[in-house]
């Protein structure tokens, strides 16, 4: 079934068919009713489906398994005529500890015909008869498919409705390049010579008027209204700037003064009202709904056109698309801080009041809300990595303590060496001292017995050795 699950651990399944085959029909047996009647009722039920299933696909049954589906023709009708109440003797002279074998066996020789399928999952996934069917009996797909196009309706409605909210900071679009462009220009007038006061003036004059349109478009902006020359006036005035440069000292401080003015007034278009924020965050939890129900259904749908969905998992299907919604709100609302480079002069750091960073705006806050319903371990897979470095910047870095730890066992072990070579020194010492002790006590003997001068020089030779 559905390999999301990594974790679990399928039981080890016996190499013989004929093992597969009895452990099947033995598991099937334990999860039958406990009356002997009833079960085999079900495992009738069972080989009928599974009849009709290999019929379908076109599956040929060996004679073995016929012989065995032949022998239940007896059986079935005999429970066919049994009405409510009545004694169980009318199954023909046989008992029903035998049809109960009899049914077994014929299970048994079609599980292995139509596996991986079961007669479980042939049921569940078969056509419905209409739409009243599908929801009767293939309850978990139809709530996965109501709950979808319940996203799908939301996350549109969501979008026009941001697109409402949104019509002040669409204006603006394209100020803010205009404004780097405009700074940057300020760096290269650094190193120009001072032009004439008239230039100097005209500079302080584009400035000011742009402080001053950046006060009237924040005043307006507060109001619920913005007027639609701001762009455009602000623009000119930029580029008015940027067409007579001078580079006095006095209009290029006066400029990044007013440039910082504008941005701080100007970057309050872009924060969002309360219901701003709620649209946002409704699109962003409709956004990971999509995601999640997109997963399920594409994972189940397999299972589906293989018929092999087990309804055993229909816990797991719903754990999974609650998990995916909860782990797309939270990439929506935390993956700039997770995915951005936010040190000070990094690549995609955002500018203060400016537009966000660069990796924001290409996976904006509705695209990781997707990508976090669809794929709840990709946002497990953040939350280690942070996690981890998290606990190396207060533990220190793992692979340095590793090293560390192993500087100290070599350094245990060399002690442990060198006390050993010590212990090995000390005991030829003494083996040598007592050596040499008994040689003086022999060659003491040997001097008072007057012995032969031979034994008198190899006592004294290995005296020398020994450092006597």
């Amino acid at each position: 079934m559905p390999e999301e699950p990594t974790t679990r651990k399928e039981p080890k399944a016996p190499t013989d068919a004929s093992e597969r085959s009895k452990r099947r029909s033995r598991l099937l047996a334990e999860s039958q009713p406990a009356d002997p009647m009833e079960q085999l009722r079900e495992f009738l039920r069972a080989v009928h489906v599974m009849k009709l299933y290999a019929s379908a696909k076109g599956i040929a049954i060996p004679q073995a398994a016929r012989t065995s589906i032949s022998a239940l023709a007896p059986i079935e009708a005999a429970v066919a005529r049994i009405k409510e109440g009545e004694p169980v003797t009318m199954l023909a002279d046989r008992s029903l500890e035998g049809a109960l074998d009899t049914a077994m066996a014929a299970h048994s020789a079609l599980v292995e015909l139509v596996a991986p399928a079961t007669p479980d999952s042939i049921i569940y996934t078969r056509p419905p008869t209409g739409f009243g069917d599908f929801v009767k009996h293939q309850r978990i797909l139809a709530v996965l498919l109501f709950v979808s196009l319940i996203a799908i309706v939301g996350f549109i409605g969501c979008l026009i409705l941001k697109d409402r909210f949104a019509e002040g900071p669409k204006q603006l679009r394209g100020l803010w390049s205009q404004v780097d462009a405009f700074e940057s220009r300020l760096r290269d007038l650094e190193n120009l010579p001072a032009s004439s006061d008239i230039l100097v003036q005209e500079t302080q004059k584009i400035v000011v008027d742009l402080e001053h349109r950046g006060n009237e478009l924040a005043a307006s902006t507060a109001g619920g209204s913005l007027p639609p020359w701001p762009q455009t006036d602000i623009t000119q005035a930029l580029t008015q700037i940027s067409e007579r440069p001078t580079g006095a000292p006095a209009p290029i401080a006066a400029a990044r003064k007013q440039i910082a003015t504008f941005r701080d007034r100007v970057g309050g278009i872009n924060a969002k009202s309360g219901w701003g924020l709620f649209c946002d965050q409704l699109t962003n939890l409709f956004a990971a709904m999509l995601g999640a129900a997109f997963y399920t259904l594409y994972t189940a749908n397999r299972y589906i056109v293989e018929r092999t969905f087990d309804r055993a998992y229909t816990t797991h299907y719903i754990v999974r698309f609650v998990l995916g919604i909860v782990a797309g709100v939270i990439l929506a609302n935390f993956g700039d801080y997770l995915l951005t480079d936010r040190t000070a002069g990094g690549a995609n750091a955002a500018k203060p009041g400016g537009p966000p960073s660069e990796a924001a705006v290409t996976l904006t806050q509705s695209v990781l809300a997707l990508i976090g319903g669809y794929s709840a371990d990709a946002v497990n897979a953040i939350f280690t990595r942070v996690a981890e470095t998290l606990t190396t910047l207060v533990r220190g870095d793992t692979g340095q303590r590793v090293r560390e730890e192993a500087k100290v066992e070599v350094k245990k072990a060399e002690a442990k060496a060198k006390q050993r070579e010590e212990v090995a020194k000390g005991q030829v010492d003494e083996s040598k001292r007592a050596e040499k002790a008994r040689l003086e006590e022999v060659l003491a003997q040997a001097t008072r017995s007057k012995a032969h001068p031979d034994v008198f020089a190899s006592i004294q030779a290995r005296l020398r050795d020994l450092g006597g």
